[in-house]
C-alpha cells in the first residue's frame, strides 16, 4: 500500500515539475529583453509574475530525484520521511507569501488552507 501511495505522489510530482519547467521557459527570454530599449516586461514585472518559480522548481526537482529511485527499487524497510521534511512547510512560504507583502494574504482562503494543513486552529 505504501508503494502505491508513493507511486501516485511521484507521478503528481513529475507532472508538477513539468508544469514548472513550462513556466520557466519564457522567463529567460523575457529577462533578456528587459534590459533592451523596448522591453516586453520590466525586471520588476518579471520578478512578480515568476515569483520564486525557480526556487520552487529546484526544491521539487531535488525531492523528485531523491524519491524516484527509492520507489523504483522498492524496499519496504526503507524510510522516506526525511525526504518529505526537506520540502518547505506551507505556513509562511508559498501559500501566504506574496511579492509585495507577505502579510497581505491574512484571512484569505490560502491562509485557511495553511491552518488546516499545519494542524492549526483553522481545523
Amino acid at each position: 500500500m505504501r508503494k502505491l501511495v508513493l507511486s501516485g505522489f511521484l507521478a503528481s510530482e513529475e507532472i508538477y515539475i513539468n508544469q514548472l519547467e513550462a513556466l520557466l521557459l519564457p522567463m529567460k527570454p523575457l529577462k533578456a529583453t528587459a534590459t533592451t530599449s523596448q522591453p516586453v516586461l520590466t525586471i520588476q514585472q518579471i520578478e512578480t509574475i515568476f515569483y520564486k518559480i525557480q526556487d520552487i522548481y529546484e526544491i521539487h526537482k531535488e525531492f523528485y530525484d531523491s524519491l524516484c529511485p527509492k520507489v523504483q527499487h522498492w524496499d519496504s524497510s526503507v524510510t522516506m520521511g526525511h525526504l518529505f521534511q526537506k520540502l518547505p512547510g506551507l505556513p509562511g512560504w508559498v501559500a501566504v507569501e506574496t511579492p509585495e507583502d507577505s502579510s497581505s494574504a491574512e484571512g484569505s482562503p490560502c491562509q485557511a488552507m495553511v491552518g488546516l494543513a499545519s494542524g492549526g486552529a483553522s481545523q
